[in-house]
């Protein structure tokens, strides 16, 4: 995971995680507030990056439905690294 978010940006010397975080939620697909496709889990983890106080961003993962466990291939970050709201370039 942190090999993933460290690739995201050449910036990125160190992460922290907040474990308090992790969340398990159900997400429904939608076009413009019109519901689309199927709902799907994603287990989502945020983090902090450089020891900096303010910064964040949010990891998610989807999940195998035979398992129940997240799919480690399928990795995203849904929300951009930022440092006190704004995005980090």
């Amino acid at each position: 995971m942190t090999d993933y978010v460290k690739s995201e940006n050449p910036k990125v010397e160190n992460v922290q995680w907040d474990w308090d975080s992790v969340e398990i939620e159900t997400i429904q697909p939608d076009a413009g507030g019109i519901p689309t496709g199927d709902k799907y889990q994603s287990l989502d983890i945020e983090g902090g990056f450089n020891n900096i106080t303010d910064s964040n961003f949010v990891l998610s993962f989807g999940f195998d439905n035979k398992t129940l466990y997240p799919n480690m291939k399928h990795k995203s970050i849904t929300q951009p690294l930022r440092i006190g709201g704004n995005l980090y370039e």
